[in-house]
């Protein structure tokens, strides 16, 4: 919820289309980010050691990402892009721990 109000405000910041876009481009990414987290929980086990530590990396990069995303074009915009890097490769990282998670992946046309 914190990453969808931090859209509004992007979006405030810079109430042209312009600004508009940008913050449908980020909104996007965070939906696309908490689609990866719902999926990856639902195919690997997140009891298993590595992996929960994983999944907790990812929590915590997500909540920095979402905390620059207001300064994502501006000042924020590195520290935006590395989280939301981290946050990517822990969930591939934790698919890959699992052999038939990768093949069960969104729009995978694998059995």
């Amino acid at each position: 919820m914190l990453a969808i109000t931090q859209c509004t405000a992007l979006m405030a910041d810079d109430p042209t289309w312009a600004g508009i876009g940008r913050a449908l481009l980020v909104l996007g990414l965070l939906w696309w980010s908490w689609v990866g987290y719902a999926w990856i929980t639902s195919v690997v086990d997140p009891d298993e050691g590595p992996v929960r530590l994983v999944l907790f990396v990812a929590m915590a990069a997500l909540l920095v990402t979402s905390l620059c995303v207001p300064g994502a074009f501006g000042d924020l915009g590195v520290a935006f892009v590395l989280s939301y890097g981290v946050v990517r490769a822990a969930w591939r990282w934790a698919s890959r721990s699992s052999p038939s998670a990768w093949a069960r992946r969104p729009g995978s046309t694998e059995a």
